[in-house]
């Protein structure tokens, strides 16, 4: 039974890794974690089905394994970066004011044929008529035309949870001096952060709530 345990969270590991690998184009509406899950308990549910002298238990016991996993890698994502960037990925720029994004589209291995495509099931007939293109961490685009909406960009992630984004700041053209002035002119210390984006120069601040709140 351990071994078996230890093989299920190894088919795990591996797994996501090759969906990471893959592409967020490859995952359809669902988040790689979700898909991998789904995947194994889909395939250790019918093993009692489909092998009468395989035992219940242990399928039961995997598919718990499988539970306590996403369970785990949920509250570790929570907690960091770079484990909630890697199960959850991070949405990405295909497109913006009209212009095409070349080096994400590279590292999505995704063609300008499959982009056109995309914009053309959502009403583009031209790169020229969006204002965003966005792949989403589920896999999914989502497209903004000019036509429909005024000059915009996506919010630039600063705090998460009390923790600094630095990576992100050179991108939001701000610097930890302009959100430690934002979050004193607020009252707020850094550990009360929920949530806090720049977007064209203005600050988006969600604060954290009181627990049973």
């Amino acid at each position: 039974m351990a071994l078996a345990v230890i093989r299920t969270a190894m088919f795990y590991v591996v797994l996501m890794i090759s969906m990471r690998l893959m592409g967020k184009r490859q995952l359809g509406d669902v988040e790689p974690a979700e898909l991998v899950i789904t995947m194994l308990i889909s395939e250790v549910a019918s093993m009692p089905l489909q092998d009468a002298d395989v035992p219940v238990i242990r399928s039961i016991v995997i598919i718990a394994v499988l539970v306590c996993l996403e369970i785990i890698m949920s509250a570790v994502s929570m907690k960091s970066m770079f484990f909630r960037h890697f199960f959850q990925g991070r949405y990405s720029i295909l497109v913006e004011n009209g212009k095409m994004n070349q080096q994400e589209m590279f590292k999505l291995h995704l063609t300008v044929d499959e982009l056109l495509e995309e914009l053309r099931q959502n009403g583009a007939v031209s790169v020229d008529e969006v204002r965003l293109c966005v792949m989403e961490t589920s896999g999914r685009m989502s497209v903004l035309l000019k036509e429909d909406t005024p000059p915009c960009s996506i919010p630039v992630s600063l705090v998460l949870n009390g923790k600094l984004i630095r990576q992100n700041f050179a991108r939001a053209k701000v610097d930890k001096k302009a959100v430690d002035d934002f979050l004193k002119t607020r009252g707020v210390a850094l550990s009360d952060v929920f949530w806090l984006a720049s977007e064209n120069g203005e600050f988006t601040l969600t604060q954290k709530e009181e627990a049973g709140g």
